[in-house]
């Protein structure tokens, strides 16, 4: 993007109850980091929703900081009959 160079986004990162607190997470981010740092990325940027509390001091805990905080809004269109 230009207006904020050139960077790893991480979409969606969700690991299974029963594993987490074991490091799972944490590789799979040290994993995209490393990928990041192969292609020369200025930054990694993780998104996830408000909804997911347990998300925030995680990544807060890998260093990350919050840039920015957004609605999205979001209408269904029916479709019309053929």
């Amino acid at each position: 993007m230009v207006e904020t160079g050139f960077r790893v986004e991480i979409l969606g990162l969700v690991v299974a109850e029963k594993m987490r607190r074991r490091g799972v997470g944490r590789l799979l981010v040290e994993a995209a980091e490393s990928w990041a740092r192969s292609l020369s990325a200025e930054a990694v940027v993780a998104r996830t929703n408000t909804k997911r509390i347990e998300s925030q001091p995680f990544y807060s805990a890998l260093g990350y900081t919050t840039t920015k905080t957004q609605v999205v809004y979001r209408k269904a269109l029916r479709q019309s009959p053929p």
